[in-house]
């Protein structure tokens, strides 16, 4: 998932409603300037936020794991 340059935050949707609130891990692709974090996890998606925004786009790799 690309944060574009000068953006603080990107929602993610899930191509399939999920069954439960998966766990979510996120990574840069790159150092970033500040912190992330994502927020607002559900069946559908979430929302990955950025502390700074960035002089150039900034892709992230994620991974929503299902639980019991």
């Amino acid at each position: 998932t690309k944060v574009d340059a000068g953006t603080t935050e990107v929602e993610i949707v899930f191509d399939v409603k999920l069954s439960t609130t998966p766990i979510i891990t996120i990574s840069p692709g790159d150092f970033i300037n500040g912190n992330y974090r994502y927020t607002d996890v559900d069946e559908s998606g979430f929302k990955l936020e950025l502390s700074e925004a960035q002089a150039t786009d900034v892709v992230f790799s994620w991974q929503a794991t299902l639980t019991n």
